[in-house]
């Protein structure tokens, strides 16, 4: 497949899976005032920039395991109750923006990855936890934080 893209609005109760899949170009997936969304990534290449999009989006699932991606975008705005769990995968980056995130859990565990970058303002009972993964840079600017955890485990 050479390009996806994907855009829910106000969609609920949904489940995607992208499964033993090579993507050559850039993909987009946009959920807009989405809520109990399952999106699965596994036994995948995908070889350009992955951008996920949730505006005002609750109760959200996105997991990537056992794939390479070269380039991860999460962008979180208004939304809150969602988890984003990558496992077992490489990236050459992946970066985390948020604006007004409340109750989300980010795990990254035994990935690898050249540059992890957060960057965002807002967040609120939030956290993410890093667990035996090979970063090789690391950014993190967030402001007005409340009551967040960020773990970093033997990484």
């Amino acid at each position: 497949v050479d390009v996806v893209t994907l855009t829910f609005v106000a969609a609920t109760n949904t489940q995607i899976a992208l499964l033993n899949s090579t993507l050559a170009s850039s993909s987009a997936f946009t959920f807009t005032t989405a809520a109990n969304f399952e999106f699965a990534i596994a036994d995948s290449t995908l070889s350009a920039t992955t951008t996920f999009t949730l505006t005002t989006a609750t109760n959200m699932t996105f997991s990537i395991d056992n794939s390479s991606l070269e380039d991860l975008s999460y962008t979180h705005s208004t939304s809150k109750w969602n988890k984003l769990l990558l496992t077992k995968s490489s990236f050459d980056t992946v970066r985390l923006l948020t604006t007004t995130m409340e109750n989300t859990i980010a795990v990254l565990q035994h990935c690898s990855m050249s540059t992890f970058f957060t960057s965002g303002s807002y967040t609120l009972n939030s956290s993410l936890l890093v667990d035996q993964c090979k970063v090789i840079n690391a950014v993190s600017t967030i402001t007005t934080a409340f009551m967040n955890s960020a773990t970093f485990t033997a990484s």
